[in-house]
């Protein structure tokens, strides 16, 4: 957005993504918006201010002039303007929206822009995702705690990395979690699209949704992550589509695996920083030190959160044994997280960490006992608290034992 002044009229000039644009005044010599905002724009256009009065906008959302008599006629009607609508006068941009628009979720999740959620591997980035879309389209009141305020009741799922039967087994165990049968018509998956973007445009346009979660955001870049002129294009579309459609896009990410010890903070975000500048809302995951059944909830960026405590202390959830995380209540201060009561040392912190380190815990008796008893039909979370493991660790000696 470009603010001008023009003697005692303020214009506001709402400016496409990728459109360069200039300004100027009609006595003076045109200069190029380049010069105050970003070098090596080509190809300017020129935005000349009225000579004078105010804007309004005729059927076609279109600004025209009108002269200073009329102004104060035009400021009292209702003036049909659209968010497309490129420069608007002060009265006009106040009476743009009656009041902000609620959030999806909580405090925290608006209800259209991008957002992200991201963490290491193997904490739950992609089943907490999960959730959140399955409440929206189930009509749940809450989801983690907050409560949900959905305009559609509907959702859509993306997963650019796993199968359909690897996602299966965890949605129908969420959804027997939330005391369900079947899954809703509300909720639509697609697997491995080749032209993601293209196949989220043509879904939204059938039919409207709350939430659309991309799991995850590295394969639409084709492993290019870091490339700003790679990433920008795909977000922008993305936005294109939460502004067009009122949704909210979700991109599930991985954290740098450097940054495993760090405080919660948006730069702990694997790839180009494009990726964060993109987003409204970025939520971090990180273990909790302790109980490995247990996550830490972390806003790291909020462009509509209001209360600092939100971005300072975390949101402590524990996972059900039907996948499913739910709030403990508890909120511990960012600088606390990675605290333990009986272990300070940062190398016995980060071998805890290690779903690797983890496991070589294990006795040869322990992992004998879990194969039975993962043979026996305990669930693989249950198992992954008794033992002080990731499920992870769980899964891997499951997995072992069917190879074998």
């Amino acid at each position: 957005m470009i603010c001008s002044i023009d003697r005692k009229t303020i214009y506001f000039q709402f400016i496409p993504p990728g459109e360069p644009v200039s300004f100027g005044h009609e006595n003076d010599k045109q200069l190029p918006i380049n010069r105050y905002c970003n070098d090596g724009l080509p190809n300017s256009q020129t935005l000349h201010p009225p000579k004078a009065g105010g804007l309004e906008a005729n059927e076609n959302d279109k600004v025209k002039l009108v002269d200073e008599k009329s102004k104060s006629q035009a400021e009292k009607e209702v003036i049909k303007l659209s968010e497309n609508t490129e420069v608007l006068n002060g009265p006009q941009f106040q009476n743009l929206y009656q009041k902000p628009a609620p959030n999806l979720l909580g405090n925290i999740f608006p209800s259209v822009g991008i957002g992200v959620l991201f963490a290491e591997s193997d904490i739950g980035k992609s089943t907490l995702s999960r959730q959140i879309a399955l409440a929206i389209a189930l009509g749940k009141p809450e989801v983690i705690g907050m409560p949900i305020k959905p305009k559609f009741g509907k959702s859509i799922c993306v997963s650019t990395e796993e199968m359909h039967e690897d996602v299966w087994e965890g949605v129908m165990d969420q959804v027997h979690g939330f005391d369900c049968d079947q899954l809703p018509k509300s909720i639509r998956f697609i697997f491995k699209p080749d032209s993601p973007v293209e196949l989220i445009k043509r879904e939204l346009e059938k039919e409207k949704a709350d939430i659309v979660v991309i799991d995850t955001f590295y394969n639409l870049t084709e492993g290019n992550m870091n490339l700003p002129n790679v990433v920008e294009p795909i977000l922008n579309q993305l936005s294109s589509l939460a502004e067009e459609h009122k949704c909210l896009v979700v991109i599930v990410m991985h954290s740098a695996k450097s940054k495993a010890l760090n405080l919660p903070d948006k730069n702990n975000l694997l790839g180009s920083r494009v990726i964060e500048g993109n987003a409204r809302i970025v939520i971090e995951l990180k273990r909790h030190p302790e109980d490995q059944g247990k996550v830490h909830f972390c806003v790291v960026k909020g462009n509509r959160v209001k209360d600092p405590e939100i971005k300072s202390k975390s949101y402590v959830l524990q996972m059900d044994d039907h996948r499913l995380f739910q709030s403990t209540g508890e909120r511990v201060p960012f600088g606390e997280i990675n605290k333990r009561k009986n272990h300070t040392d940062e190398a016995t912190i980060l071998t805890q960490n290690s779903p690797k380190g983890r496991l070589g815990r294990l006795t040869p008796e322990q992992k004998m006992e879990i194969t039975q008893k993962l043979k026996d039909g305990e669930k693989q979370t249950v198992l992954s608290r008794e033992y002080g493991v990731t499920q992870g660790a769980i899964s891997q000696i499951w997995t072992k034992h069917n190879a074998s």
